[in-house]
């Protein structure tokens, strides 16, 4: 018997092993007549058990997961960046209003000409 070992990626085949293998009594008993004719030299074409199996590989983009990490981060970092913002809304004004005074154009420039 012979027994072929397939693997994919996606929807590519990328590697095939073989191997030869005894076959089991329960398929001897199941198909004695192929295996009756199996070792009559004269009887032609000769018949093969093959068995397959499949196994399938799953590939991850690393680059893909990197980008949708970051966005994630940027938008957690946004959302608390505006949470914070909302919490210290009245404190931020206050300190606005400190830092400008009553009057911006009032205020004399920092830098004097001669």
């Amino acid at each position: 018997m012979l027994h072929v070992h397939l693997t994919r990626t996606s929807d590519a085949l990328t590697s095939v092993s073989a191997k030869v293998l005894p076959v089991p009594q329960g398929y001897l008993y199941a198909h004695h007549q192929l295996f009756d004719e199996f070792q009559n030299a004269t009887v032609w074409p000769k018949h093969l058990l093959v068995e397959y199996s499949w196994t399938t590989q799953h590939s991850v983009d690393a680059l893909s997961a990197l980008y949708v990490i970051f966005f994630i981060c940027l938008l957690v970092f946004m959302a608390l960046a505006l949470n914070v913002v909302v919490a210290y809304e009245t404190k931020l004004k206050a300190f606005m209003a400190e830092i400008a005074g009553e009057d911006p154009l009032s205020v004399a420039p920092l830098v004097k000409g001669d």
